[in-house]
């Protein structure tokens, strides 16, 4: 992923050192990237819902978890992520 600041590099730090493993921890079950979950196959339309649900809840964690920490920090900078 990139990471572009806006008016500065505090954001773009916070989203390089939280947007993964906010991703990560969202919910995506790591054996559905193998394609087996216990045992049972999942389909390829199964893991790309799990991936999408898992990327959009990290970005969702990741922009709330900076919108608190500019607001306590008094950040006024901004940030993009090209993934």
């Amino acid at each position: 992923a990139v990471f572009d600041g806006h008016g500065g590099r505090l954001a773009a730090q916070y989203a390089a050192n939280h947007l993964h493993k906010n991703t990560c921890t969202a919910g995506l079950v790591p054996q559905s990237l193998e394609g087996e979950v216990v045992g049972e196959k999942l389909k390829h339309a199964e893991v790309r819902v799990s991936a999408r649900k898992a990327i959009i809840e990290g970005f969702k964690v990741t922009d709330q978890g900076l919108l608190v920490e500019s607001k306590e920090k008094q950040w006024v900078d901004g940030a993009t992520a090209v993934c």
